[in-house]
């Protein structure tokens, strides 16, 4: 049986790229002389629905920036300079290995999820806040239950809101992560344990870019 719901989470789990847009008057630019680079989680963030918080630890987790041309997404060339920013996480995590934990009632479970991607887009007269979209299906796996979040299509999983870009010195920070308004499916037995995964957002999830700002 498939539920279709609507919760105000983007899940970030095991994998997740984000393609960041900056108005016409600010570009990403790269300062090590590479397209690409590396970056450091200072902070996993949370997200939660209907009361349920998933969190990740950030314990072997990997990332990256990679700096874009303009165009369609998935179309972009890397280069040094550029309007597009991916930003891409992976967590070094498996079932049972309790780096990502949810509380549901009195105990705790682990889970595991797949690669996220999520397309980060301009708001119209900011420079640093910026809206997401779904770019490909997300998942994310915990006691029988198997949650999917489709890509943006119409409305729905589209112009999500938000969270910020800014320069810090020579690197670029993200912060004031608090994406919202996700539509999704759930399968299996598990997702009955769990309730109705509505009302619900991801917040606090914090990154440095190394060698990279904006100008």
């Amino acid at each position: 049986m498939i539920k279709t719901h609507t919760l105000n989470c983007v899940i970030l789990t095991l994998g997740i790229m984000i393609v960041v847009t900056t108005p016409a008057f600010a570009e990403f630019a790269s300062n090590n002389g590479a397209p690409k680079g590396t970056s450091t989680i200072t902070s996993t963030g949370v997200f939660s629905f209907n009361g349920i918080v998933f969190h990740c630890r950030a314990e072997g987790v990997t990332t990256a920036w990679t700096i874009l041309t303009s165009g369609k997404v998935g179309e972009q060339a890397p280069t040094t300079k550029g309007p597009d920013q991916r930003f891409a996480i992976k967590w070094q995590t498996t079932a049972g290995d309790k780096k990502c934990m949810s509380t549901i009632g009195a105990s705790e479970f682990s889970f595991t999820a797949g690669p996220c991607n999520i397309q980060l887009e301009q708001i119209a007269g900011k420079l640093t806040e910026v809206h997401g979209s779904i770019e490909s299906e997300c998942e994310i796996k915990i006691i029988g239950c198997d949650i999917k979040m489709p890509a943006a299509k119409g409305t729905k999983n589209k112009g999500l809101k938000s969270l910020n870009v800014a320069n810090k010195g020579k690197n670029l920070g993200l912060t004031n992560t608090n994406l919202e308004g996700i539509t999704y499916t759930s399968t299996g037995v598990g997702c009955t344990a769990l309730g109705e995964f509505a009302n619900g957002k991801i917040s606090g999830l914090e990154a440095e870019m190394i060698g990279e700002t904006l100008v």
